[in-house]
């Protein structure tokens, strides 16, 4: 059974959100990556807005207690840009480009975030989005084969993570 393979048909017995952490860090051991995360708008309950947005990381507490004080989500590019395009995003490509976008990778890097990332949005059918990202800590020569894989397997997990969140939070759709 492939990596892929294995992942979806885990992703699939997903019974409850409260496992969708653990979820996150065998997927990200079984592809290299140091950490995984899961943010999805529009997936829970609409009668309990309160919850939203789901988020699920492997990040380290203090990293998200840093980041909900600084209120990054203003600046983090990934869930700025990612939850509004279609096609993956290569964090290599905000690298350089502001003072406070190089400062923010940096500290996240000190945090325990790996310093290489990608992230791949998925559009769900009523309106909720998803962003799945992963980082890694790897030689460039290295990252060039992971990244490759991600990139194929990846959009396919993020769709079917979405999905069970969906499924997990009670957010019943009908099928088109």
């Amino acid at each position: 059974m492939t990596r892929l393979d294995s992942t979806l048909d885990e992703i699939a017995k997903v019974c409850s959100s409260a496992s969708i952490p653990d979820l996150l860090r065998r997927i990200g051991d079984r592809y290299g990556m140091r950490t995984v995360a899961y943010l999805g708008t529009g997936t829970l309950d609409r009668q309990s807005p309160q919850r939203e947005p789901y988020v699920a990381v492997t990040y380290s507490s203090e990293w998200v207690e840093r980041y909900r004080a600084r209120e990054y989500l203003k600046i983090d590019p990934t869930i700025q840009i990612g939850l509004r395009r279609l096609l993956p995003i290569d964090w290599d490509d905000f690298i350089g480009k502001q003072r406070s976008l190089s400062e923010f990778f940096g500290e996240a890097s000190e945090h325990g975030l790996g310093r290489k990332g990608i992230s791949f949005p998925v559009h769900g059918y009523s309106g909720d989005r998803a962003l799945f990202s992963a980082t890694a800590d790897l030689s460039e020569r290295e990252w060039w084969w992971v990244r490759r894989t991600a990139f194929r397997h990846f959009p396919i997990i993020a769709a079917h993570l979405h999905e069970a969140v969906l499924r997990t939070e009670g957010v019943c759709r009908a099928q088109p």
